[in-house]
This record gives structure tokens, sequence and C-alpha cells, in this order.
């Protein structure tokens, strides 16, 4: 978008309407942590289940993360709980929470709050304007 480093994030994610990558490729992630809990159930002798083995026993943030997460889940839902795509669309809704608690708690936003209400792409980040206009729309829309 081209603003200034200084520009509230809150802006720039809704104006992209983009999630943060680890919310984008959380689904992948998932199956790679259930892939390597079944090898630990299954007493696999790959490598990569003794490191993930080690890294589970050292209790690393990813895994406590993870396990917090899924425990979450399944105490929160009764139903069977397709893991991956769930937690993927919960962090989108949990992201979209945050992104508007940041927008309206931040007093410099007055004038992009009461234009943008959706967390969604805008119109004109895709009609292909040159880097200039593009960045002065970004600019006015955030200032």
């Amino acid at each position: 978008m081209n603003v200034h480093k200084y520009t509230s994030n809150a802006t720039v994610w809704g104006d992209c309407g983009r999630y943060l990558l680890g919310v984008v490729l959380s689904k992948l992630v998932l199956k790679y942590k259930e892939r390597l809990h079944e090898m630990d159930s299954e007493g696999s002798n790959a490598l990569v289940r003794h490191a993930y083995c080690e890294q589970k026993q050292l209790n690393l943030t990813w895994h406590r993360t993870f396990t917090a997460v899924k425990s979450r889940l399944k105490t929160v839902e009764t139903r069977r709980i397709y893991w991956p795509s769930q937690i993927r669309s919960g962090m989108k809704s949990w992201f979209e929470r945050i992104w508007n608690i940041e927008r309206l708690s931040n007093h410099k936003l007055k004038f992009y709050n009461s234009i943008k209400h959706e967390f969604k792409e805008e119109l004109y980040l895709r009609l292909g304007l040159d880097n200039g206009i593009s960045k002065r729309i970004a600019q006015l829309r955030s200032s």
C-alpha cells in the first residue's frame, strides 16, 4: 500500500482484507502437527518423529499453543471437531474481532471508522492504479 511505517496496522489489514500469515497457514501447520502426533502414537523410527518428541518434552511454545487451542475447542464444542479447518475459521473470526477492536479503539481512525465497517479488500487496490495514486488513497483513508 506504500503507506508510512507508522500507519495503523488496522487500516492496512482492513483495506487489504488479508489475514496474518499464521492464520492463513494454520490449516497446513495443524495437519502437519497431526501427522507428527500419529507418527508418535505409532512409534515410528523417523527422525522427524524424534525431533517432535523432543520438542514436545521441552514443552516449546508452539506445542503448548496448539495443545491449548485444541483442548479449548474440545471443551467449547460438543459436536465432532474437524479441527484444521475449524481452527482456521476460528482464527479468522478471532483476527477479525481483533481488527475491529483495534480500529474502533484508535482515536486517530475517526474518518476510517466512518467509511470502513467490514473486513475485506477494498476496490481501489484491485483497479491497477498507479502506485502513487493508490498510496494517496490509502493515506487519505487512514488519516
